[in-house]
This record gives C-alpha cells, structure tokens and sequence, in this order.
C-alpha cells in the first residue's frame, strides 16, 4: 500500500495504525495446515510527504516512513535496519524506502491441489520468512476443498540477495512481481532446485 500527502490531524500516536496478526486458530486441517497463513504478516504500508498537526500531536512521525507487519512467526522484521517495533500498533516503524513486497505463484496445472509450503526467504542478514500458501476457503458440503492457492507475498529487504528455498517440489512454471519503490534497482534473487535443469526468465 502507498499512501502520499497523508495528513494525520489532532492523532494519538498509538492508534495510527494497527496491523493484525493472523489468528493462531487458522493452524488446522482445514484452513491453513501446520500453521497460520502468513499473509497479513507480510503487510507493507509506504508513506510519502507525511504531515502531523493539531493536540494531540503524533510525535516521532517522519515526513517519509513505512510501517510492516511485525512477523512473530519468523525471523525477519528485527534485522531490517531502520526499524523500530511499536507495541500498540502491532507492528514495525521504518525509515528505509529499500522495502517492497515480493508475491510469487505458482503456474502449474495442479497449483490449487499440490502444496509447496513452508517455503523460506533468507538472506545474509539473519532474515528468515516462513511462507504458508493461501487459505483453503472452498467448501464441498461439510468439508473444505483441499484446495489452496499457490501464492505467497513475502516483505522483502530490496538492499539484500534472498533465497528462495521450497521445502516440497518447486513448481516448473512461476510468476513473480515485486512491489516497491519504483526507482530502486533489483535484486538478486536465488531458488534451490532439487534437480539440475534448463531454465527460461522471461520479463
């Protein structure tokens, strides 16, 4: 999300914002598997040429900042620099425009009926984010599908090479697209696959 000339008038600080965590009870058989979902925990909010004014005033709230998902399940959000944790809010402050979102898919015939999760993005800096696929929100009669898309948004650092490393069989056919400031450069970007291969990248 990107947010521009944002006017925060007569604002308590700590209800700015609030990002939720994804409940612990999507972690069963039927919604998530193993463990929650993780998109909300890959939430990024940009604001740029921010102002704060009136009583009371939201001190501390800089002109351009960004705000992300304070990930409990992963290693990831503490080594960003920049960023601050802010308890009432859920959630990290960030001084750092070199954060974006990277959603990637699966393209594959079976993308709704084989998982690849957990899958992990690492990069040298200690981060470490557990992916989950999407939930499983069909219903046939009583029973859920078992189907789950094969998407997964994953916060990025955009200054650091990442890993990509599935746990299950990569899919053969993938889409990826990064979201972030638009006059940053890319990144390096390295998946693990279990068998040696051709592959083709197509933009």
């Amino acid at each position: 999300m990107n947010f521009h000339e944002t006017k925060f008038i007569n604002t308590v600080k700590a209800a700015l914002f609030h990002f939720p965590s994804p409940p612990q009870g999507w972690a069963n058989p039927t919604d998530c598997g193993t463990f929650t979902c993780t998109g909300l925990y890959n939430a990024v909010a940009r604001f740029d040429g921010t102002q704060v004014s009136g009583t009371p005033l939201a001190v501390g709230i800089p002109s351009s900042f960004e705000v992300i998902a304070n990930n409990i399940e992963s290693v990831s959000s503490d080594t960003i620099p920049t960023c601050s944790l802010n308890n009432d809010w859920n959630a990290y402050l960030c001084t750092n425009e070199k954060i974006g979102v990277l959603i990637f898919d699966s393209l594959d015939g079976d993308r709704m009926d084989r998982s690849a999760q957990p899958i992990y993005i690492r990069n040298d800096r200690g981060y470490d984010n557990r992916l989950n696929a999407y939930m499983d929100e069909c219903w046939d009669g009583f029973y859920t599908c078992q189907k789950r898309e094969q998407r997964f948004p994953s916060m990025v650092d955009l200054d650091r090479e990442i890993t990509i490393e599935y746990t299950g069989t990569p899919p053969q056919e993938q889409k990826f697209k990064l979201y972030g400031k638009a006059s940053l450069r890319g990144f390096l970007v390295t998946i693990y696959y279990p068998n040696a291969g051709a592959y083709q990248i197509y933009d």
